[in-house]
């Protein structure tokens, strides 16, 4: 009987360390996903609803001290892309080619980031929601703001931060630390 209560006493003080030694903050998300649907949420709950009416085009995530757009930003634009239409948003795709191509192993290719495109269809827009990130040590944070492109005012922000996943940092930096060629000539 003493063994017994010996062994669940040991348990339960083992596991009461363990749970105390662990500690995620719930303000941080685990996934890229779950930050982008905050940064969402957090946009469309703070705009009126007029602007919901609005036509968005969302720009690559780009690292706050470089300004440049590594797989980091073009993963994350995917998913605030996705996460603002799920809010309920009027997203414009800018980066549609005007017909699909086939290529040989790729299949059926309709996306483009072609520069003279983009500018054409950023006249059909009204607003642009612009996101930055900064690379901590265990987390990375997105800062993202609805910006007005008639008069350049901010409309709604939202900053949220994701950890530092195994998935996340492979997305940080390629091996060589280069950043790739996104868009074509």
């Amino acid at each position: 009987m003493r063994s017994r209560l010996f062994t669940l006493a040991f348990i339960f003080l083992f596991a009461g360390i363990t749970a105390a030694c662990v500690h995620i903050d719930a303000a941080i998300s685990l996934t890229m996903e779950g930050c982008s649907a905050r940064i969402a949420s957090d946009i469309v709950d703070n705009i009126s609803k007029e602007r919901h009416a609005a036509r968005v085009l969302v720009a690559t995530p780009v690292d706050a001290v470089t300004l440049r757009a590594g797989r980091l930003g073009m993963s994350m634009q995917e998913l605030l892309t996705d996460a603002m239409v799920a809010s309920g948003m009027k997203v414009i795709d800018a980066e549609l080619r005007k017909k699909p191509i086939i290529r040989k192993n790729s299949g059926i290719v309709y996306l483009s980031r072609d520069k003279n495109e983009l500018k054409k269809e950023l006249s059909k827009v009204d607003t642009v929601l612009v996101t930055t990130y900064v690379i901590c040590r265990r987390k990375v944070i997105f800062t993202s703001r609805l910006v007005d492109l008639k008069t350049g005012g901010i409309i709604a922000s939202g900053t949220r931060s994701v950890y530092r996943s195994y998935s996340v940092d492979s997305l940080i930096n390629d091996k060589k630390g280069i950043e790739k060629k996104f868009y074509e000539n």
